[in-house]
């Protein structure tokens, strides 16, 4: 059983104090309607151990990237996330949330409701204590119906697809990560979520799921097997290796029609690119649309 409970897709205000460790609190929220031409992430952290929120909104419509981030000082008391331009509320905890962005150029409210239960990242693995605070944290994921609107140029447009939403808290200094990818992948009856990350030569790991109406499946084991990049080395997909707790393996291959690619902040020299990107998968025929993302070190 999943160790989330509904109290836990809130503010934790139970963070460790007088700390020098990076600890943080990330929501992030995705969606993908390749009918009407929109698609992005929302991603909200709060850094518990300088008391600062950094919010980004990074969307595309037909084919225009539009970017916002902000940071702000927070106390003790923030609760209500959001800036004042960009927010996120619970409407039913574990099923219901809604984030609205009101920007200079374009406006959002997506309402997302959730389409398979919660997988929990943390589910089955003890925590290493020996294990660097580059990432050691509590994470869950979910995949998502999502409707609502955007609106630019004074046309609004009705969203309606699938989405993916992540929480995660505790000690996460990305500048000690050496590169991670993380996919998440809605195909019409299934949604695959997994990260591999790379925290130092000698410490990497992999997690994920594999979830449907029926419930989700441990993926024990995944790698990258290649990735195609374009003449500036930037990624254009890659294939990857899935081993599942039920014995079955998967092969997947991501093909990126839109990407994002920003410096982060959070790690010197480093760079994430945001791959939305279609899949396919070897093994069953199947097809679907999600994030392909990338960290790594700045070229």
């Amino acid at each position: 059983m999943s160790g989330v409970k509904p109290e836990d897709d809130y503010c934790h205000g139970d963070y460790p104090r007088n700390i020098t460790d990076i600890w943080k609190e990330n929501w992030y929220f995705n969606f993908i309607d390749l009918e009407n031409k929109a698609w992005g992430y929302n991603h909200f952290s709060l850094r518990r151990d300088v008391q600062r929120g950094i919010f980004r909104a990074m969307h595309v419509v037909d084919d225009v990237p539009l970017i916002y981030e902000n940071e702000m000082d927070i106390d003790e008391r923030f609760e209500k996330v959001g800036d004042g331009s960009l927010a996120f509320e619970v409407l039913d905890p574990l099923k219901k949330h809604r984030v609205v962005f009101n920007g200079p150029k374009h406006k959002i409210e997506l309402v997302y409701e959730a389409r398979f239960g919660i997988v929990d990242f943390n589910e089955g693995h003890e925590r290493d204590e020996s294990a660097p605070k580059g990432l050691n944290i509590e994470h869950y994921e979910q995949s998502m119906n999502v409707s609502g609107t955007v609106t630019m140029d004074g046309k609004t447009r009705t969203i309606s697809c699938f989405g993916q939403r992540d929480h995660s808290w505790g000690f996460r200094n990305e500048d000690l990560i050496q590169g991670w990818n993380w996919i998440a992948i809605q195909c019409p009856d299934r949604t695959i979520s997994f990260v591999i990350a790379k925290i130092t030569e000698d410490f990497s790991g992999s997690r994920g799921h594999l979830s449907d109406g029926s419930g989700s499946t441990k993926i024990l084991d995944a790698r990258k097997v290649s990735t195609n990049r374009d003449a500036k080395s930037l990624p254009m997909g890659s294939t990857y290796k899935l081993e599942a707790a039920d014995g079955r393996t998967w092969t997947i291959t991501s093909k990126m029609f839109s990407q994002i690619s920003l410096p982060m902040k959070e790690k010197k020299g480093g760079v994430v690119h945001e791959n939305f990107s279609r899949f396919s998968i070897e093994e069953s025929g199947e097809t679907g649309v999600g994030i392909d993302e990338y960290m790594e070190k700045a070229k």
